[in-house]
């Protein structure tokens, strides 16, 4: 992610997961960046050989076309209290509480 040890120490538990969160984001976004991109040249490419003008999901769907998919997924309190816990075990073995 580009961290060094001492910012991630620095971190609080929602600090964390928001560098996180917008980490994993930029990375999801590259990759799909270079799919969306091959699958647009490939229906370019198709094109002259179909009997009907083709979409880009026509030729390839991915998981993030499909509506379910378009939603953030919201954690329970469990899931946070789980990861407030084990951050606080981190700290503790790196003797920062």
């Amino acid at each position: 992610m580009g961290m060094s040890l001492q910012d991630f120490d620095r971190c609080t538990p929602p600090e964390f997961e928001k560098i996180f969160e917008m980490w994993h984001e930029a990375q999801q976004q590259a990759l799909r960046t270079g799919w969306e991109q091959t699958r647009q040249l490939a229906a370019c490419i198709l094109q002259p050989f179909a009997n009907k003008v083709l979409t880009p999901t026509d030729v390839m769907e991915f998981e993030w076309d499909k509506p379910e998919n378009q939603a953030p997924v919201k954690k329970t309190r469990k899931e946070r209290e789980a990861e407030k816990r084990r951050y606080e075990e981190v700290k503790k073995a790196r003797g920062l509480s």
